[in-house]
């Protein structure tokens, strides 16, 4: 379990962590640019702007929280499978002496 749990966090990372990124920086960038021309043009609306920033950050916490217990839920439904498997490989000499022209395949098609 604990090795197939780093392996894909570090899958995760070298994968997707560059380009997430990137994205994030170049539309934190754009966002700052808009809000720093509507503020030169039009200060008035500074006060929606920091009432959307307030509520847009209300629902990233909301979010996390939300997003951590469905990778939990995910990584507990799915580790019965891994450790079936890992089972059957490990066993793979037992089987195959109990049932000779038994293959794995055969093992999960039960």
């Amino acid at each position: 379990q604990i090795l197939n749990r780093f392996t894909k966090d570090m899958g995760a990372i070298d994968e997707l962590l560059p380009l997430t990124l990137q994205d994030s920086i170049q539309r934190m960038l754009m966002i700052l640019g808009v809000v720093i021309i509507v503020s030169i043009i039009n200060y008035w609306l500074l006060i929606p702007t920091v009432v959307m920033l307030l509520l847009f950050y209300l629902l990233r916490l909301y979010y996390g929280a939300t997003s951590r217990s469905v990778k939990r839920l995910e990584g507990i439904t799915r580790s019965p499978v891994f450790s079936h498997l890992n089972a059957s490989l490990q066993g793979l000499t037992t089987i195959r002496a109990y049932d000779p022209k038994k293959t794995l395949v055969d093992e999960f098609n039960v």
